[in-house]
């Protein structure tokens, strides 16, 4: 622009005047063309530095300080008014049909609709409407997380239990068997003198292992018995187990028998023992979260040798980047964690249960995390890798509800509708419906810092209580 001077018109991006977070909050993709004009009020710094002032016209926007190169010269009132052409017929006058024709763009033939040319609410065939009316489909939670205790655990009081109770109810006791016999039979073949492992020993492990956790010292320090200003924690006299015994233990240490072609059956045995134990023993609340965790892993990888771990995740954004991913089902309300499922190759995971009715992976994820509760009425709480329209229309289809932020998997999905919708305020909003293959769906985009879409197919889309973020 020219030589900028104070009480000159100028105008700015949306972004260029917000700053882009608040810019995209308030005009979505606009934000980068949306023009806002105001008026240089004072001069700040001197030479090459120098930055302007300037009052936006807007007054929830204010006043903010730019360099001249972001700011143009606003077109005055007069010159406006000289560049547009008038229809020399009354602006109240019809126009002819073929007139109207003319005006009217068409579209070249054999060229493909853009997406200016296609209803924005409109997806994959899939109406979308705007919810004007207040819209209240809340479930009422009826059920309350408790544990099932079985007939031997029930007979003691609740004031009784000791939290090795709460360990043992836990552990999948199905599983100890196996667990013996499998670390037994590596002992033996490697050392035929060596002496079966007991059940006892077994949970004096575990309970090593869990105290491991608590301290920073190298393992074989846990085990020393000298004194002095910080004293060792003396595990061998703590657990009643020898040093030497927990190394040959912990070097034997199987969870179930290996199996040719299969080198991941032995976890995966347990896993299942785990979900069948949680299943039978814990009554999860009305809501349900599935989410990813990752278990750390240093040792070999068996993409490149017969010894490695199965199948070695990597993922770069994780605190713990590398080793097993499971995908995992927790109750929202006791934060108990109550199904999980081991992440293997793609082609072992295209064979599993729901795969062969359900085009995304993460709906078949979230179909098997909640099996046993399937048509109970509860709501499933899942992140992006899980969220889509098909994931809130299986689950309804099955029994349950589902609420998720949607970003990749937006397929039937209003995302270009709701990323240009202008949210004015922070924390406005704004919902749409669809009926999709006979169940009601709900998409609803919130202004946020940075505006989020949302996926649900039950809620309200009134004000709610206000939650103050951390």
């Amino acid at each position: 622009m020219k030589a900028p001077k104070v009480g000159d018109r100028v105008q700015a991006t949306a972004a260029a005047a917000m700053g882009k977070k608040l810019a995209t909050q308030r005009y979505g993709a606009n934000a980068k063309a949306k023009k806002l004009s105001g008026e240089i009020i004072a001069s700040e710094g001197s030479g090459r530095g120098r930055k302007w002032r300037v009052r936006w016209d807007d007054d929830k926007i204010g006043e903010s300080v730019h360099s001249s190169r972001v700011l143009e010269n606003a077109e005055s009132v007069e010159d406006i008014e000289d560049d547009v052409v008038m229809d020399e017929r009354d602006s109240d006058e019809e126009l002819p049909l073929e007139e109207l024709a003319e005006a009217e763009p068409e579209m070249e033939e054999g060229r493909e609709p853009t997406s200016i040319d296609r209803d924005p609410l409109v997806v994959k065939g899939i109406k979308w409407t705007i919810v004007d009316n207040l819209v209240d489909i809340r479930y009422i939670p009826k059920q309350r997380a408790h544990i099932l205790w079985n007939r031997t655990q029930q007979l003691d009081s609740e004031s009784n239990r000791r939290e090795v109770d709460y360990f043992l109810w836990s552990f999948p006791d199905k599983a100890v068997a196996e667990i013996l016999e499998c670390t037994t039979n590596s002992m033996l073949k490697s050392k035929p003198s060596s002496i079966p492992v007991s059940r006892g020993e077994l949970f004096k492990l575990l309970g090593f292992l869990l105290a491991l956790t608590r301290t920073h010292s190298k393992r074989r320090d846990l085990f020393s018995v000298s004194d002095g200003l910080f004293p060792a924690p003396k595990f061998g006299d703590r657990f009643g187990i020898h040093q030497h015994r927990v190394d040959e233990l912990l070097q034997h240490i199987s969870f179930g028998k290996v199996v040719d072609g299969d080198p991941a059956h032995g976890i995966l045995c347990f896993i299942d023992h785990f979900n069948k134990c949680r299943e039978d023993s814990y009554f999860p609340s009305w809501s349900i979260c599935v989410d990813e965790s990752m278990s750390a892993w240093r040792g070999k990888d068996g993409n490149f040798c017969s010894d490695g771990m199965p199948h070695v995740t990597k993922i770069a954004r994780k605190p713990k980047g590398v080793g097993a991913e499971l995908k995992d089902a927790a109750d929202s309300e006791t934060n108990i964690i109550i199904r999980l499922e081991l992440q293997e190759g793609a082609e072992r995971m295209a064979a599993k249960k729901f795969t062969d009715i359900c085009q995304s992976k993460g709906t078949a994820q979230t179909l098997r995390l909640t099996e046993p509760w399937h048509h109970s009425g509860r709501t499933v709480n899942g992140d992006s890798a899980f969220a889509s329209v098909q994931t809130a229309v299986e689950l309804k289809r099955h029994g349950m509800f589902f609420k998720g932020m949607v970003k990749t998997a937006h397929s039937g999905f209003p995302k270009t509708y709701l990323d240009t919708v202008e949210y004015p305020e922070r924390g406005d909003w704004i919902t749409l419906a669809a009926t999709v293959q006979g169940h009601c769906i709900f998409a609803t985009g919130w202004g946020d810092m940075a505006r989020k879409n949302l996926v649900h197919a039950d809620g309200v889309s009134g004000e709610g209580t206000p939650h103050g973020k951390r």
